[in-house]
Formats: structure tokens, C-alpha cells, sequence
């Protein structure tokens, strides 16, 4: 068992004990980013598991380098950052299309999201008020959280009175989004499917048969690795779902349902970048766990939408 603390010297003697080759950089890189953010979190890739089974202690596979785990962990935050970017514009998405189809359903009142007989009845009206809390805190009208609303929300009331839910729309995040999206009346989850089906086919040439259940399992998904990617976990690996069967390869499936075809294209390259330079940096073997890792058997980056 490790001590509680060590210096970083001590880190690396550990670290060779346990059969990991250091080098000239590895302490510079320790005391900037830590060992375990780096070798608790991504050195498991490159134990070897039988004998760490066996003996109950961490051994590594022969020959592993610490510029191999440094390597596995500089790819992990590259993902995080690409796919980060492409959540984005797919929650941008989600608050525009759900806004614009919840205010041309009630477009005879401005504050319509604020009342409660405008969400689906059949949700539970317990998770229908906590959202708009939600939105009362947003707009600063709620006591208890004492949140003051953001300049462009107070100058918009103080010009206009009224603060419509285009207004407020960019504040909200995108479990709050994902939220509002989910206790939609049927018939406005059916219409924001439908634009989503539209943008789809003017974008990419082709018709989707798109559910609302579908698109909301799409963007429960991208909901989550969104919030890995916030929080820095890790995401090569990740597994979401009550199941924990869903891999950052369906997020891909997810975003192409959502994105335009320019930039899903943009996400394929990028992501053929990264999977180029893991490829220079790791031994075949291992370049193919880390593809299983993600959920991919294999990948064909240069496969186009």
C-alpha cells in the first residue's frame, strides 16, 4: 500500500517498482499534473491483469513506459475537447428547435414556460415545477435561491417587461434543456422531431424516420458525456446508461442525427486526426484496445456521412 504521501522522487522509484520505465520528462510532468490524475487513472490500461490479479499489487505489462500512459492520457483530453465542442453546438441546437416549437404551440403568451398546464400532463408535475424554479431562479424571481438573473435578462425585463423563453433560452443548461424538452405535450416532443427530421434532410440530401423517443435517447446521451467531458473524467472508456453499455462510439450515431453535415464531417476529420497520431504513438495492440475501449472494433475515418 502507498504511502499517503510521496515526493515525486518517491512517485518514480514506485512507479519503476512496479515495472515502468521513466525518463528524463516524467518528473517535470508529475509535478505539473499529478500522479494520480495520470497514472491511478490511465496506468490500468497498461497492467498487465493476471499478475496484478495474482499478487494483488500493480504490475505493469513489460516494457511500459510512462510516456506511454502520458500518451493515453494527452489522447483522452484531445477527445474531451473535440467532442465537447460538438455537444455544444447539438445543445445549441436542442434550445433553438424546442424553443421555437414550445412558442409557436403557445404563442399567445410570452411567459407561457412559467405555467405549469403547458407541460405534458402525464409527467410528474414534481419535476414540472422543479423546472420552472429552474426558470424563475434564471429570471431572479426565485426566493429561496437567490440568484441574480444575468444583465442581458434584467436589461430585457427593464426594456420590455415580460421575458420570453427566447430570452432566457441561452442560461439554461443542458440538463435544464434536456429537461424541458422531456415534458413537452406530445404534440410539440412530435414537432421538434420532425424539425430535427427537416434539417437533417436539407443538410444531408436523405430523409430520417426520427422519433421524439429517439432523439430523446440521443440527446440523454450526449447530455452525459457532455457532463464527463465538464467534469474531466475520463472519456475513452466511459459507459453511461442505467446499463452501462453505451460507449463514445454511439455518441458519434447520436451527433449525426443532430448535426449538420458540415459539421459532423468536421468532428469525423478531427477525430481521424487524433486516432492517426494514437496510432504513431502506441503498438498495434494497444491502439486496438484503446479502439475497443471506445466501442469501436474497427474505424474507417476516411468513411464520410
Amino acid at each position: 500500500m502507498k504511502a499517503s504521501f510521496q515526493t515525486v522522487a518517491e512517485q518514480i522509484q514506485s512507479l519503476e517498482a512496479d515495472g515502468v520505465i521513466a525518463d528524463h520528462h516524467t518528473a517535470e510532468i508529475l509535478h505539473r499534473i499529478g500522479e494520480y490524475v495520470i497514472v491511478d487513472r490511465y496506468g490500468a490500461f497498461f497492467l498487465a491483469p493476471l499478475a496484478s490479479k495474482k499478487t494483488g499489487l500493480r504490475i505493469f505489462e513489460p516494457y511500459t513506459t510512462f510516456q506511454d500512459i502520458y500518451h493515453l492520457y494527452l489522447f483522452d483530453r484531445a477527445l474531451r475537447q473535440l467532442m465537447f465542442e460538438f455537444f455544444a453546438i447539438a445543445e445549441a441546437s436542442l434550445k433553438s428547435v424546442s424553443c421555437y416549437q414550445f412558442c409557436r404551440m403557445s404563442r399567445t403568451r410570452h411567459d407561457a414556460y412559467l405555467d405549469e398546464s403547458y407541460y405534458n400532463p402525464l409527467e410528474s408535475s414534481v419535476h414540472v415545477e422543479r423546472l420552472i424554479e429552474d426558470f424563475r431562479a434564471i429570471l431572479g424571481h426565485h426566493s429561496r435561491k437567490n440568484q441574480p438573473a444575468k444583465d442581458y435578462i434584467r436589461q430585457y425585463r427593464s426594456a420590455h417587461g415580460d421575458v420570453p423563453l427566447r430570452v432566457i433560452m441561452p442560461a439554461l443548461t443542458l440538463g435544464q434543456t434536456f429537461k424541458f424538452y422531456c415534458f413537452q405535450n406530445e404534440s410539440v416532443r412530435n414537432s421538434i422531431a420532425r424539425e430535427f427530421a427537416e434539417l437533417y434532410r436539407q443538410s444531408y440530401g436523405s430523409h430520417l424516420r426520427l422519433s421524439p423517443r429517439r432523439l430523446r435517447l440521443a440527446f440523454d446521451h450526449i447530455k452525459d458525456f457532455r457532463n464527463i467531458c465538464a467534469h474531466g473524467e475520463q472519456l475513452y472508456c466511459a459507459r453511461i446508461s442505467p446499463s452501462r453499455d453505451v460507449t463514445i462510439s454511439r455518441a458519434f450515431s447520436d451527433l449525426k442525427l443532430v448535426l449538420s453535415k458540415h459539421d459532423f464531417s468536421r468532428l469525423q476529420d478531427h477525430f481521424a486526426d487524433l486516432l492517426y497520431q494514437a496510432a504513431s504513438q502506441f503498438d498495434r495492440p494497444h491502439f486496438a484496445k484503446l479502439l475497443i475501449s471506445m466501442g469501436f472494433h474497427r474505424y474507417d475515418p476516411r468513411r464520410k456521412a
